[in-house]
């Protein structure tokens, strides 16, 4: 039985490199933003460079309801325009949310360690990997 045939990439994440840090608040900057269709899902991924270790790159991943054609809307109340409004300083259209916005600011995000896989069960500790989970504010850059 050939195993390879099963196996499928997860859409978007072919090109981040999982790495682990302590837990914390850390100044990041905007690097790119994608979006991805995961099982039928939209899903945006923004990537940011930590400040303290610029080799190092972080995602922080955002349900969507659409990313087709450049555009990305997302429901009123959702993480995405939440932290995207409160980074940028004012409130932004959840039918046009400006992520390329964020070039050039410095901003503070919150990165947790994963220790559980997609269906909440524990992984083993040398599987661990660190994400962005939360965009707190925007440390300098124009407004």
């Amino acid at each position: 039985m050939n195993l390879a045939a099963n196996v499928v990439n997860f859409p978007g994440t072919d090109d981040v490199e999982l790495i682990l840090l302590d837990p914390d608040d850390y100044d990041v900057i905007y690097q790119a933003h994608k979006g991805v269709s995961v099982f039928r899902g939209a899903k945006v991924r923004i990537d940011f460079q930590l400040m303290a270790h610029p080799d190092l790159i972080l995602p922080r991943w955002y349900r969507v309801q659409d990313h087709r054609g450049g555009r990305i809307r997302a429901g009123r109340h959702s993480d995405i325009v939440r932290e995207l409004s409160a980074a940028l300083g004012r409130r932004i259209r959840h039918d046009r949310i400006p992520v390329g916005d964020l070039a050039g600011k410095v901003l503070r995000a919150r990165v947790d360690t994963v220790k559980t896989d997609s269906r909440q069960q524990p992984l083993a500790q040398v599987n661990y990997y660190s994400v962005v989970t939360k965009l707190l504010a925007t440390i300098s850059g124009a407004r």
